[in-house]
């Protein structure tokens, strides 16, 4: 059995990508020293090279992605304490807190816990998803720009909407 490896790189003067291919003889596959021939057919000349690596079929997936998941989540706490210094976001959890203290106060039953959390994870996923946007826009266009300023008013028209949808709902769990 021979195990062909596509190697692609970027040609930096001619900007086109070239692929070139090896084959690795099955007597090679398991040993911890192989050494690979590539031919360029642009350049006509060989390269030798000599990598001390072991070809291993099945790579230690599950601590490749222990590590990708903790980086994941390393990128989500970034994202988690920007999004806990902005002022929009930092205004619809105070809000939040209010409803939380009121229905403690009236003492909800389960159903209307589950409706109020399920309403306050919309709002606030709304504005995320508002200020998502504006850093966007602006990251695009750091200027003043009318069509991005029109961007930026439907997308907090679209918070306003959802605060009044979910602001309606919200009174209908308290008093009814």
């Amino acid at each position: 059995m021979k195990e062909e490896i596509i190697i692609e790189k970027e040609d930096v003067i001619k900007e086109n990508k070239i692929k070139e291919t090896c084959t690795i003889p099955e007597s090679k596959i398991n040993s911890n020293h192989t050494e690979i021939e590539i031919i360029d057919l642009d350049k006509n000349m060989n390269l030798n090279m000599n990598m001390n690596m072991k070809i291993n079929h099945q790579p230690d997936t599950y601590r490749l992605c222990f590590i990708k998941r903790f980086t994941n989540l390393r990128y989500g706490l970034n994202g988690l304490y920007y999004l806990s210094i902005d002022k929009s976001i930092l205004m619809q959890i105070l809000f939040a807190v209010m409803l939380i203290v009121s229905g403690i106060l009236h003492k909800f039953t389960i159903i209307q816990w589950i409706l109020q959390l399920i309403l306050i994870t919309i709002n606030i996923s709304c504005e995320c998803c508002n200020t998502i946007i504006e850093l966007v826009a602006n990251f695009v266009e750091p200027n003043f720009n009318k069509k991005i300023g029109l961007i930026k008013d439907v997308s907090a028209g679209m918070v306003i909407l959802v605060m009044l949808i979910t602001t309606s709902a919200n009174v209908l769990i308290h008093f009814i």
